[in-house]
């Protein structure tokens, strides 16, 4: 519910980066990308979120059960809404943008490893004619700079709101089901074995396990797109150097 303000219009624009990117893609990485952006993709994170959803349900359905067979209807109104937050929250299309954020940074990583800036004003890298050097096409290589510029920060405010807002939330969350977890193992550690516990305990697990895939994933998707934020400077460094090898007359241009 956090995430819905905070994506707001970005799946709704045409023009959102969230369908141009993968536009600007090669077949192939557009292909992974698009995959991997999916709920429904070939992973080991959602293998564990599909099937703790299930089990989680499973544990909570059984738990409950067990507490009206016991002579204690009080869960069945809890149980009904638990069961309609689930559903509403798996089923609203907003819920799987944490993984289109995951392929989307994944993919722009492999894009700015794999871009490259120079260009040469002759067709043939080696020379045009015998004995000509290689003449490095300053105007493409600064225009190609900002391409990849303009995108890295269309990229960066289309996700901030979310990143920053809901992610901070899940934070919170996962802090919230680790101590929750403890709490409910410490139980059985303390003599509580009962069946009613066992299936407390089976659901936080659950819970616990899923949110430390997916926290997993979206901060290491984030910390991979600031890391090669970080290397184009560096790749600009080594285009001067490369004018200095290939084109050392262009150098004062190269600097400047």
């Amino acid at each position: 519910f956090v995430k819905t303000p905070c994506v707001g219009d970005l799946f709704r624009r045409t023009d959102s980066i969230v369908y141009n990117l993968p536009r600007m893609m090669p077949v192939g990485l557009r292909r992974e990308t698009l995959k991997r952006s999916g709920v429904f993709r070939c992973g080991i994170t959602s293998a564990v979120v599909m099937t703790g959803f299930a089990l989680c349900l499973s544990c909570m359905t059984a738990l409950f059960l067990v507490r009206i067979a016991s002579g204690d209807m009080t869960p069945i109104g809890t149980y009904s809404f638990v069961t309609y937050l689930l559903i509403a929250i798996f089923g609203n299309s907003i819920w799987p943008v944490s993984f289109v954020f995951i392929g989307l940074a994944r993919g722009l990583a492999r894009m700015i490893d794999d871009f490259e800036m120079v260009t040469y004003l002759n067709d043939n890298k080696e020379g045009a004619r015998e004995g000509e050097g290689k003449r490095i096409d300053w105007r493409q290589a600064y225009e190609s700079y900002h391409v990849l510029e303009d995108v890295v920060c269309k990229f960066s405010q289309a996700f901030a709101t979310y990143f920053f807002v809901a992610e901070f939330f899940l934070v919170i969350a996962y802090i919230s089901v680790v101590i929750g977890a403890a709490l409910e193992i410490g139980r059985v550690s303390g003599g509580d074995a009962s069946a009613q516990q066992i299936l407390r305990v089976s659901a936080i697990c659950v819970i616990c396990l899923m949110y430390t895939f997916i926290c997993h994933d979206l901060f290491s998707s984030a910390a991979g797109i600031t890391a090669k934020c970080q290397s184009i400077k560096g790749k600009v460094h080594r285009l001067c150097a490369r004018v200095e090898w290939e084109d050392p007359e262009s150098l004062p241009v190269a600097h400047r």
